[in-house]
């Protein structure tokens, strides 16, 4: 009786261990995900290009060519086949039947990577769908099924890269998918309908790229601020002195961003229309700009001709800003409403990143404080601006991937600035700051001398302001004693003005000498 007991128990066991196999083997089978094709549409004024990423050992078991190891050198042997069998299977149409012309792009093996499948190798083109005259391009039948006619569990994921129309840039959207229905056999069929757009979609979408730009280019927000830097001091004696007011500094930052903006919207444009930019010597003299703005920050080297530097670096900031329109492909009318668009966006930006930084500037350059503060800070974006020289020219280093993460920390320095700038105004108010030009910092003579570096390029500004002769007539007025500086000739004319007898010394004696003789 045991041994059947014990039998019985065995087989039991076997019983619930297959079923856990089973289910086990099963489960994973239904989560295998299998490599897919995508198909990205970047929607054009007048045409679409469809960006096809296939398996490649499937493209070679639907089509029946032998593609040996799966090489680029196999795929080219046999790539008239291979596009001839794309031809006969994507075939986009009008929602009225008229077939559209389709062209593609030379095939190029790639590899890809899906959650559930790994690595796998790809081949890619680009398909160039031309609608019939009078078609509705924003609405069409994809007519594609390369791959699914043969194997069954294939799966193709449309989607829209690119539509300019509807502000579609960077954030692709899915359109939907083409397989074959696993109740009928057959395939189901994809009709693409874009949704309306209107140049004012596109416009929007630009302005927000030309933020997007400028927030995330690292290089770009460095050459910004640290043109900052200097801009609420003075000049005395070839060196950084004491703050300007602040409607000086705020004049002078204007002045640089206008020039700036003139410069890089001039080969904005040109590139964007086809101006050849080498993108590299580009990249490698943003940096360069960043690295004589950081000279210019610690010892002033274009005093008085700011805005004609920055409108120069402009001209080469603006190719690179021509790159990112460039990938769009647009023309006519798009391209000239993104040029516009993207400008604004750009210096909404820069507006941005002035009023953020520029007000916490003008509080701490009145204190002894940001000597040291604009040192470093213009020492650091040196350092960044020569990692960058040689990372762009070929020499990687870790100087230049520190920089570029700075914007990571940025939000932190603005806030960091804000604090300080805060807690300096409220000592300012109290007259607690020392070494500031606050309202006591020059009330005694003791004062005025031991703050005299701070005084002296407040006194050339105030004095530079208005002619010498109407300086005179103001200390006259207030009965202070002054004179003009003169020669020999207006002097004596000066004494006799004001009724003095100018007395010369000859020889050993002293004679008056009338007004006039020589």
């Amino acid at each position: 009786m045991i041994i059947p007991r014990l039998c019985k128990s065995v087989a039991g066991l076997m019983v619930v261990l297959s079923s856990i196999g089973l289910w086990l083997i099963g489960g994973t089978a239904q989560a295998h995900v299998l490599p897919t094709t995508t198909i990205e549409l970047d929607v054009h004024a007048a045409e679409i290009d469809a960006a096809l990423t296939i398996p490649l050992s499937d493209l070679e078991a639907a089509s029946g060519i032998d593609l040996g190891s799966g090489s680029q050198s196999d795929v080219d042997a046999h790539s008239s086949e291979l596009l001839d069998y794309l031809e006969d299977h994507f075939a986009p149409t009008a929602l009225d039947g008229r077939p559209w012309a389709v062209t593609f792009d030379e095939l190029t093996v790639g590899s890809s990577e899906d959650l559930g499948t790994g690595i796998y190798d790809t081949v890619t083109t680009t398909a160039h769908l031309v609608p019939p005259a009078g078609a509705d391009e924003r609405s069409f039948d994809l007519g594609y099924d390369a791959v699914i006619h043969r194997v069954v569990t294939h799966v193709v994921m449309v989607t829209v890269r690119s539509d300019w129309s509807t502000g579609t840039i960077d954030s692709p959207r899915e359109i939907g998918t083409v397989g074959v229905d696993s109740v009928t056999g057959d395939i189901t069929p994809l009709t693409v309908r874009l949704d309306d757009g209107s140049a004012w979609q596109g416009f929007v979408s630009m302005v927000s790229l030309g933020i997007t730009h400028i927030r995330e280019g690292t290089d770009h927000q460095l050459f910004l601020l640290t043109l900052l830097l200097p801009a609420p001091l003075l000049v005395a004696a070839r060196r950084w002195g004491g703050p300007a007011r602040p409607v000086v500094a705020v004049r002078k930052i204007a002045a640089i961003t206008l020039a700036f903006t003139v410069g890089h919207s001039v080969t904005l444009a040109l590139g964007t229309i086809g101006f050849p930019v080498p993108q590299q010597p580009v990249e490698v003299l943003i940096a360069i700009s960043i690295l004589v703005a950081a000279v210019h920050a610690i010892v002033p080297i274009f005093v008085g001709r700011e805005a004609l530097i920055a409108g120069m670096f402009g001209l080469v900031h603006g190719l690179a800003f021509s790159a990112t329109l460039t990938e769009l492909d647009l023309t006519g009318g798009q391209l000239a409403v993104s040029l516009l668009g993207f400008n604004i966006g750009i210096e909404l930006m820069q507006l941005a990143v002035v009023a953020v930084v520029l007000p916490p500037l003008i509080v701490l350059a009145r204190t002894r404080i940001y000597q040291p503060v604009r040192v470093t800070a213009a020492v650091l974006a040196a350092a960044a601006a020569v990692g960058w020289v040689f990372d762009r020219a070929g020499f990687p280093n870790i100087v230049a991937d520190v920089a570029d993460r700075l914007a990571d920390v940025t939000p932190y320095i603005v806030a960091t600035l804000w604090i300080a700038a805060v807690a300096v105004a409220a000592l300012l108010v109290r007259g607690r700051v020392v070494g500031t030009a606050g309202p006591d910092a020059f009330a005694t003579p003791p004062d005025r001398s031991h703050n005299r570096a701070t005084l002296r390029p407040i006194l050339q500004e105030l004095l530079a302001a208005k002619p010498a002769s109407e300086w005179f007539d103001i200390v006259t007025e207030a009965r202070l004693p002054c004179a003009p500086i003169n020669d020999v000739r207006s002097g004596i004319e000066f004494a006799e003005r004001i009724g003095l007898e100018p007395v010369v010394a000859v020889g050993d004696g002293e004679e008056s000498l009338p007004g006039g003789a020589t």
